[in-house]
């Protein structure tokens, strides 16, 4: 049973992240494709029209980077991280050609952004409170101050319990 729930809450964080992905990149889009009104389009035609030809061109600043940040973790057989290897300790291909490792540092206790989904549908009433138990716990034990997190509830519809916050007092009582 803590196995099903955990399998049903992994998904649910996975979905959560996917669709706040998108959601970011459909409100970009959305910005980005504003379109102005009449009469903005026609004074903006007015003055393209009457722009002298002796106009200063426009300086564009191009860039190319060719850092590229790989995050990673190494771990035994037994799922044990294996921790403070030097760069010579790693290979990085690019369509099978070996590349040069340029920058190389070792980065730890990153903070994490993350969201508790609750499913509060008529379905989970029976483990409703193991959830609210577990996921409490999971935060208790992970969320520091340098770390944020929300809850969300849903069944037939969704409701964000809440926002994002380092307080875990304040998300266990959200539970």
């Amino acid at each position: 049973m803590l196995l099903l729930f955990r399998s049903r809450l992994f998904c649910a964080f996975a979905i959560l992240l996917a669709s706040l992905a998108t959601s970011s990149q459909v409100l970009f889009a959305q910005d980005v494709q504003m379109v102005p009104d009449k009469q903005d389009r026609e004074s903006a035609e007015k003055a393209q029209s009457h722009k002298d030809d002796n106009d200063e061109p426009v300086t564009t600043f191009k860039a190319r980077s060719d850092v590229v940040q790989l995050f990673f973790n190494v771990k035994d057989k037994k799922g044990g991280l294996i921790p403070n290897l030097p760069k010579e300790n790693f290979d990085v291909l690019e369509n099978g050609k070996p590349q040069v490792i340029k920058y190389f540092s070792s980065t730890s206790n990153l903070p994490l952004t993350l969201g508790i989904l609750i499913d509060s549908s008529g379905s989970q009433q029976n483990v409703l409170e193991m959830e609210k138990q577990v996921g409490g716990a999971f935060l208790q034990d992970v969320i520091t101050e340098k770390d944020v997190a929300f809850v969300i509830s849903f069944d037939v519809r969704v409701e964000l319990l809440h926002d994002f916050t380092s307080n875990v007092r304040a998300l266990k009582t959200a539970l």
